[in-house]
């Protein structure tokens, strides 16, 4: 008889479900693609859009390879 791993997550012969989203891999095409949209100046938001992914997974990416990315502020609105 084997013991159950409750602790670990594995019990009984199934895999307990995760209360996380998984998180979607960057592929080196997309890497490539990221340097390539970063380099012609493409603001966050647009670069998140073609790739499939929210800005801030985009953001992040960026600072962990220290790839500059266009600053975006606020549109002022009156004079």
């Amino acid at each position: 008889m084997q013991p159950d791993n409750l602790a670990t997550g594995w019990g009984r012969g199934t895999m307990a479900q995760s209360r996380y989203p998984l998180i979607r891999r960057w592929t080196p095409e997309e890497h490539q693609q990221l340097l390539v949209m970063a380099a012609a100046g493409r603001r966050p938001d647009e670069i998140a859009q073609a790739l499939g992914r929210t800005e801030p997974a985009v953001r992040g990416r960026a600072n962990l390879h220290n790839i500059p990315l266009r600053l975006v502020t606020q549109k002022r609105n009156g004079p």
